[in-house]
């Protein structure tokens, strides 16, 4: 079982190629797809990210 702090790591991996991608991508509407798609795993990251910062000690 990954831990929250994986989760965020690889979602943060995941976006990170995903930008990659739509850089690389010449087509529009795979371009948008991939816009899409990113911004709903930054959606999904600040989720975990919400939940993960009050386990954080200073």
């Amino acid at each position: 079982m990954k831990t929250i702090w994986q989760e965020i790591e690889e979602l943060r991996a995941e976006i990170d190629d995903l930008i990659e991608r739509e850089e690389a991508c010449v087509d529009p509407i795979e371009k948008a797809n991939y816009t899409d798609l990113i911004a709903f795993k930054a959606e999904e990251l600040e989720d975990l990210e919400s939940i993960y910062r009050p386990h954080i000690h200073v």
